[in-house]
């Protein structure tokens, strides 16, 4: 009786669940597939204006997510990134670039930001911004390394003949700021997020329909700013008005916090990227219309 209980109860193996080390497994892979997605995603919808036809961009949100993976997963996630970065170095490019100044520059950025990671790591950063400290530790990891991996990254195709070492200057100083921008658009909020999961969510008590109808209204604000920017409400050119964006960024801030100003922040360069590429598209099909684009002469 017992032997035939202990047939109906066992369970074969193709059929038992998988191991706990097999999820992890599982998870993990899942996750690099759609760090890899996400990342040459982001980079085509940034490649814009590329200087010298390469990965040199007024702005790369790739890389804020490139090291928001590197500070919560850790440095071990090294070869996702590389992985990521060889094949946005080899497909994006819009001249042809030999492998070994593609193989060397995905190894600049990869070990410049997986550095970045673990000095924030040792120095004992805390990914949730709750201090204040923590953020400028973060701006300040941001420009540094950004500016390290611009230098190298650019000195690589310098002397792959890809940047003509007369502009080194100049292509360095625009990767550091794309590079820059891209850490402190993206990597906050996408750390937040990740902390914000593993608490549980707060209860909306203490919240009266005034606070509520905040939200949108700063949201509005928002649109409005960058509105006043490309309708040049203000000036006759865009740039007079850039101040404006400012006011619903300070709004936001000073209302809710640092996690709500990271998400501004980032709704506002969102805007304006998008902005600027429908402009250059509209300036091109129609010159004469779109003339307030041009530099004053």
């Amino acid at each position: 009786m017992d032997e035939a209980v202990d047939d109906i109860v066992n369970v074969p193996k193709w059929a038992a669940p998988p191991s706990p080390r097999v999820r992890q497994l599982w998870r993990a892979i899942v996750l690099s597939v759609a760090y890899v997605a996400v990342y040459l995603a982001l980079d085509r919808i940034s490649f814009i204006e590329p200087l010298h036809g390469v990965n040199i961009t007024p702005w790369n949100p790739s890389t804020g997510v490139m090291l928001a993976l590197l500070i919560v997963k850790g440095v071990r996630w090294f070869p996702v990134v590389l992985v990521a970065e060889l094949i946005s170095g080899a497909t994006l490019p819009q001249i042809p670039i030999l492998p070994a100044p593609l193989f060397v520059a995905a190894i600049v950025v990869t070990v410049g930001y997986a550095s970045a990671a673990a000095i924030l790591h040792h120095v004992r950063f805390d990914a949730s911004l709750r201090r204040s400290s923590d953020v400028v530790v973060l701006l300040l990891a941001a420009s540094t390394s950004s500016c390290l991996v611009a230098t190298a990254f650019v000195a690589t195709y310098a002397a792959a003949g890809v940047v003509p070492w007369t502009g080194f200057a100049d292509a360095a100083f625009h990767y550091w700021i794309g590079d820059a921008i891209g850490i402190v658009v993206f990597t906050p909020p996408l750390l937040m997020i990740t902390q914000s999961l593993a608490l549980p969510a707060p209860t909306g008590r203490g919240r009266n329909w005034l606070q509520l109808l905040e939200v949108p209204a700063q949201g509005a604000s928002i649109v409005a700013a960058l509105a006043a920017v490309f309708l040049q409400i203000g000036g006759d050119h865009p740039l007079g008005v850039f101040y404006v964006l400012f006011l619903p960024l300070i709004w936001i801030a000073t209302r809710r916090g640092v996690v709500a100003a990271s998400w501004a922040l980032l709704a506002i360069q969102a805007g304006l990227i998008a902005g600027l590429d429908t402009a250059a598209a509209l300036r091109a099909a129609s010159p004469p219309a779109w003339s307030w684009l041009k530099a004053d002469d």
